[in-house]
C-alpha cells in the first residue's frame, strides 16, 4: 500500500508539472508569435510604402529622362533655327525698309511689316530665355 501511495503521489505530482510546462510553453510561443507578427507587420507596411515610392519615382524618372533626351536632341538645333529665322525675317524687314524709303512711303504700308518686327522680338526673347535657363540635369 505504501508503494501504491508513493506511485500515486509521484504520478499526481509529475502530471500537473508536465501539463503546466506544456501549457506554459504553448502560451509562450503563442505570445511570441503574436508579438513577432504584430511588430514585424509594421515592416511590411514600411516595405509597401518603399515599393510604392520606388514605382512612382521610377515612373517620374522615366518621363524626365525622355524630356531630357528631347531637350538634348533639339536645343541646339532649335536655337540655330531661331537664329536663321531671325536673320531671314530681318533681311525681309530690311528689304521692306529699303523699298519704303525708295518709294517714299511709310514702312507700315504693309501690315506684315509690324508682324515681322513682332516675330523678331519674340524670337530674340525666346532665344535669350532658352540660353538663360539651361537644363541643369543631364543623362
Amino acid at each position: 500500500m505504501q508503494t501504491q501511495k508513493r506511485v500515486f503521489s509521484k504520478l499526481f505530482n509529475e502530471t500537473p508539472k508536465t501539463t503546466f510546462t506544456k501549457h506554459r510553453a504553448e502560451l509562450g510561443i503563442t505570445q511570441d508569435l503574436e508579438t513577432a507578427v504584430g511588430s514585424f507587420g509594421n515592416t511590411l507596411n514600411t516595405g509597401e510604402k518603399v515599393l510604392q515610392i520606388a514605382l512612382r519615382v521610377n515612373n517620374v524618372l522615366e518621363n524626365v529622362t525622355d524630356e531630357v533626351r528631347y531637350y538634348n536632341d533639339y536645343k541646339a538645333a532649335t536655337l540655330e533655327t531661331i537664329n536663321q529665322n531671325i536673320d531671314f525675317v530681318q533681311g525681309l524687314v530690311d528689304k521692306a525698309q529699303d523699298l519704303a524709303n525708295e518709294l517714299g512711303v511709310p514702312t507700315d504700308f504693309n501690315g506684315n511689316y509690324q508682324e515681322a518686327l513682332n516675330y523678331i522680338d519674340e524670337a530674340v526673347n525666346l532665344k535669350n530665355l532658352i540660353n538663360d535657363n539651361p537644363l541643369v540635369f543631364d543623362i
